[in-house]
């Protein structure tokens, strides 16, 4: 396939799906270059031709004659590649049933999980980690647009989705951290990549990459009849407390050794 110009051409050696994330990492990469001036000049230059090789050969372009190409011309070829790799995007892969699990137990946007697969991405392949490096982003607010171009939707939505009381940060699945030379970045949870590459069941196996589940209690309520009262009062608490997703809720138990204490946590 090719996008030819009177003079010259900008040559797509193919169109192939190198595997199942390829498609959305080429779109994720086409629009950023298409959006961003300065992550388009770190990719080509007029009369200098592509100036990243890695990023060249993922995309599957040719530097045949690339340094007589034009601007427009390379434009116009990324526009094309960006219709194809789009209606071939796959959201059945082992990363979006994961994510899609984890949304269920703590509540992530849809936006949220969009952003989730990104940072995850982008934290394995170079190609697109390079491409956003190349964004010069030194703000929240410019990499919040970087994102918003990238995903093609309003940088409200991704400030939204990024606000540091919403679940996606104050979960911890995803940090801003300073990288040097190209400013602030987001990145994953350590671990993380790892667990939502994973093969995983269900929301509690694919959970265990993270949390080991506590023993079960041995003893029920019937055998406290002593702390009666406080453990209706106790329950009171804990019960409103999930209802309202309060965070900070802490219970001091005490007592001599082998009185019940870790049993009754249990319960």
């Amino acid at each position: 396939m090719a996008t030819t110009s009177k003079k010259n051409s900008v040559i797509i050696e193919s169109m192939e799906v190198q595997d199942e994330y390829h498609a959305l990492i080429c779109v994720w990469i086409l629009r950023t270059l298409l959006n961003s001036d300065p992550a388009f000049k770190g990719f080509f230059q007029k009369k200098r031709g592509f100036m990243d090789s890695d990023l060249l050969e993922f995309l599957q372009l040719s530097d045949e004659n690339e340094s007589d190409l034009r601007v427009s011309e390379v434009r116009t070829a990324f526009r094309s590649m960006l219709s194809s790799y789009e209606k071939q995007i796959s959201a059945s892969t082992m990363l979006f049933i994961n994510i899609g699990l984890m949304a269920g137990r703590i509540n992530l946007t849809v936006m949220q999980q969009q952003i989730l697969a990104m940072v995850v991405l982008k934290d394995r392949y170079n190609p697109l980690e390079k491409c956003i490096e190349n964004l010069h982003t030194p703000s929240e607010s410019h990499l919040y647009a970087g994102m918003a171009n990238m995903m093609d939707v309003d940088v409200q939505s991704i400030s939204k989705a990024m606000a540091g009381k919403a679940a996606l940060r104050a979960s911890g699945l995803v940090k801003l951290e300073e990288n040097f030379g190209s400013g602030l970045d987001i990145g994953p949870m350590d671990g993380l990549y790892e667990a939502l590459m994973a093969e995983n069941a269900n929301e509690q196996e694919l959970l265990s990459h993270f949390l080991v589940p506590a023993k079960a209690a041995t003893l029920a309520a019937d055998d406290y009849p002593h702390v009666r009262d406080d453990l209706d009062l106790l329950q009171g608490i804990l019960t409103a407390s999930l209802k309202q997703q309060e965070k900070g809720v802490n219970i001091l138990l005490y007592g001599t050794p082998g009185s019940g204490k870790t049993e009754l946590a249990r319960l």
